[in-house]
């Protein structure tokens, strides 16, 4: 729960939100509006606060005194859960002291009863509703509370009103949005049937310059209803995080042959219990259209990304924010690690004539110095990129055998091995190409 307080503090005359308006007045309660006088802004100084600085007025019409409050409630009908109304003061009168605290209610066009003192010092008076929020909030957010002298001037001797601080406060159901699981596809299959990389929520350290590979997040919304544009952003090095973009960045969109931007996501991720929303699959544009979640539902979209050939060797973070508004809780974040490649051996050539139909392998024997693993891979020249499935790897610190599937070389094309690590040293004793 949160609660905002509405007060005077900070308005001046004339007033588009809070105003306060004084007038005699013939009943009690009186119609609405009371119509009248509004503060001045040194009027509405006066009760901003409970300082014992008050604004007073009076009248000797045989009348009643009267103050009406206008606020502007700005939370949704919806999301509220309590109004606490307050009114500090006081009232007095030629035939008898008080006052009292009335609340407009729009489903009866009435003023609805909250308070009252027969006294002369000064009190507060309260009042609280905890249901029918729409009987007291309008359509255009303004509520309205009426403090009225208990009694009528006299020709001779006013009716005095005299407030020093009035306020609302409004508890309500926030928003809450949480960035729940990822996972990190490779970019060879449909939006919701390409192969994942990684387990959910799994971290990743094997992907370099060149490669698409896709992101996808969940996003739950666990307390009220509400909308969101959901954005990808990243950040190098734990640095200011910047919004993913297509022409710019070490991070960058690339475009999928395999979906189109805006196509409707379905379920991959874990939902924990809460209701599925489609969301959308983005390879030319970082931000989503908007999507309202109510509380217990989330959303699933899927970014296709490419690192640039600066990103070797620097750490990412990914996150998705509301248009650039970071979520209230990040409870899973993926961290990426961009792999440099250096060459390692001399150029093959592949010439298919020499093989009938063969089963073809890439074989390296390899050691990581740290906690990162080493990787090799079949890298084709001719195509300026790696040979799918061609890519091994190990978290081993002796040296280790590791063979790929089954590769299709092209024929006439060159290729070269290259050594990879996100970070640390890799080494390689020996990788060769294996026909069966």
């Amino acid at each position: 729960m949160a609660q905002s307080v509405y007060n005077f503090v900070g308005i001046n005359n004339p007033s588009s939100t809070h105003w306060c308006k004084e007038n005699h007045v013939a009943g009690r309660p009186p119609g609405h509006p009371i119509g009248g006088t509004e503060c001045t802004s040194a009027e509405y100084d006066k009760i901003e606060s409970s300082n014992d600085v008050r604004l007073q007025k009076q009248n000797t019409e045989e009348e009643y005194h009267a103050f009406e409050f206008r606020f502007k409630i700005n939370e949704a009908l919806e999301d509220i859960t309590q109004l606490d109304l307050l009114c500090e003061g006081s009232g007095s009168a030629p035939s008898g002291d008080g006052w009292y605290l009335y609340l407009w209610n729009i489903n009866t066009s009435s003023w609805e009863y909250l308070d009252h003192t027969t006294g002369s010092g000064e009190v507060n008076l309260t009042g609280q509703k905890s249901s029918n929020f729409s009987y007291y909030v309008d359509g255009s957010g303004y509520l309205y509370l009426l403090a009225i002298t208990a009694n009528t001037s006299s020709c001779e001797v006013d009716a005095i009103l005299r407030c020093d601080y009035v306020s609302v406060t409004v508890t309500y159901t926030a928003c809450e949005w949480e960035q729940v699981h990822f996972r990190v596809y490779d970019d060879d299959g449909g939006l919701n049937a390409a192969n994942a990389h990684a387990a959910e929520d799994a971290d990743v350290h094997d992907i370099g310059p060149g490669v698409n590979f896709r992101v996808r997040y969940a996003v739950a919304q666990n307390a009220a209803s509400t909308s969101i544009t959901r954005r990808l952003e990243y950040r190098e090095d734990g640095g200011a995080w910047t919004q993913i973009a297509a022409g710019s960045g070490n991070v960058r969109l690339s475009l999928s042959p395999h979906f189109a931007d805006g196509e409707a996501t379905s379920n991959r991720l874990s939902l924990d219990g809460d209701s599925f929303v489609a969301g959308q699959g983005k390879e030319s544009g970082s931000d989503t259209t908007s999507a309202e979640l109510d509380a217990d539902e989330r959303v699933e979209d899927e970014w296709c990304l490419q690192f640039q050939p600066g990103a070797s060797g620097h750490s990412y973070d990914f996150r998705v924010t509301d248009a650039g508004t970071p979520l209230d809780i990040y409870t899973e974040t993926l961290t990426m690690s961009a792999v440099g490649w250096k060459t390692v051996s001399d150029i093959v050539s592949y010439d298919a004539e020499q093989f009938a139909d063969p089963s073809i392998f890439f074989e390296a024997v390899l050691k990581t110095s740290g906690s990162y693993p080493a990787q090799a891979r079949l890298y084709d020249k001719t195509a300026a990129a790696g040979v799918a499935g061609g890519q091994v790897q190990t978290g081993a610190t002796s040296y280790t055998r590791v063979r790929s599937g089954g590769l299709d070389l092209a024929d006439g094309h060159e290729y070269q091995v290259q050594l990879g690590i996100a970070s640390g040293t890799a080494m390689i004793a020996g990788a060769r190409l294996i026909f069966q």
